[in-house]
């Protein structure tokens, strides 16, 4: 569980995507990402979350979403500010080969409302929460919450527990 404004998101994704994308080719791990917009109101104007969120799910069937993913962490912008606009989201997916349609999808932003349903479940799920209170990055193995402040977060998940 992400939002691509979190700024411990990005840090998460500096420090893990190597050895997640190791465990991934190896076979040995399958990752559901699940885009949130929990920080919408952190961007002038609101919104930067659900945007940058919908722009990932368009890039799924564009055939970019790695690089994607990577993209807007890399480019993620500080919170309290304008964050990306759609045209410069789009930008992006053309610089990393995506067609129109992608184009079409994250101007069109028709992703937003599965994305707030999305991140209302995850808030509301207690299994997801630590002391009440539900954040990202959150990392979930059989719907249990991983200790992802825990180093050996990673070899935890493989395990299953």
């Amino acid at each position: 569980y992400e939002d691509f404004l979190c700024p411990y998101c990005e840090r998460f994704e500096t420090r893990n995507a190597d050895d997640l994308t190791g465990a991934l080719n190896a076979g040995k791990a399958k990752v559901n990402y699940h885009a949130l917009n929990i920080l919408d109101a952190r961007t002038t104007p609101p919104g930067y979350s659900t945007l940058a969120a919908n722009a990932a799910l368009c890039a799924v069937p564009a055939g970019i979403w790695p690089a994607y993913h990577q993209r807007l962490f890399a480019d993620q912008p500080a919170e309290g500010s304008a964050g990306m606009t759609p045209a410069q989201l789009s930008a992006i997916g053309t610089e990393l080969g995506a067609g129109p349609a992608f184009t079409q999808c994250v101007e069109g932003n028709g992703n937003a409302g599965a994305i707030s349903a999305a991140t209302d479940a995850a808030s509301a799920n207690p299994a997801l929460q630590t002391d009440g209170q539900f954040g990202t990055p959150t990392i979930a193995v059989g719907g249990r919450k991983i200790d992802v402040s825990d180093s050996g977060w990673l070899q935890t998940a493989l395990a299953g527990s």
